[in-house]
């Protein structure tokens, strides 16, 4: 799993006009839970920017006062204008402590369903989960490969395949499912129809 390092300052000045006096000077407010106390620092936007918005979950290493502290991504706030980043809460990973939080999805394998025509269809993006900090992962991956035409794999299927992580969402929501395009439901329309004109005719005969 990917360890960002960021570099922090204590703060400790609160409320909302002293957190947009901290972003006109360059920096962005972080809170900080899940420890023995909740922590207040800054950091520089651009710092953060290649946890944000990567794929996959990341353990981010807070440096601040030559102590580390890893953690990951709890809440995110951006402007709704502009979609300038405001505001990051981060949840503090303390070894054999569980936390909840949510893992993004990787499908892998093509589906049997695919090569038949079919289109692969993701219905969530990621899946809320609680685990220990020792079993995160960057991604949950999803292997395909034996999903059929307008088949879907449900969360309750991936129980099997994962170590000491517990799946939070509903046991039978749909995570990807494989649909018949358009197109291929026209065509197998189309043939169905001409098969039961051709039935027709051989019976009138």
């Amino acid at each position: 799993m990917k360890t960002i390092s960021v570099e922090a300052q204590p703060r400790s000045a609160f409320g909302k006009s002293n957190s947009k006096r901290l972003r006109r000077e360059g920096y962005l407010p972080v809170e900080i839970y899940g420890g023995d106390e909740n922590l207040h620092v800054v950091v520089k936007p651009r710092d953060l920017k290649e946890a944000i918005y990567q794929p996959g979950l990341a353990v981010i290493r807070i440096k601040v006062e030559g102590k580390e502290i890893d953690t990951i991504v709890k809440e995110t706030q951006f402007h709704p204008l502009s979609d300038e980043l405001l505001h990051v809460d981060m949840l503090q990973l303390v070894p054999g402590k569980p936390v909840i939080t949510e893992i993004p999805i990787r499908t892998e394998g093509l589906a049997k369903g695919v090569k038949v025509g079919g289109v692969l269809a993701p219905k969530v993006r990621s899946l809320r989960v609680k685990t220990v900090p020792e079993k995160l992962c960057d991604f949950i991956v999803v292997d395909v490969s034996d999903l059929e035409l307008n088949k879907s794999l449900k969360v309750k299927d991936l129980v099997e395949g994962l170590d000491g992580i517990e799946i939070l969402n509903n046991p039978n929501a749909p995570v990807v499912s494989v649909i018949t395009p358009r197109a291929l439901r026209s065509k197998t329309t189309a043939e169905a129809g001409e098969e039961a004109a051709e039935a027709e005719e051989a019976a009138a005969e």
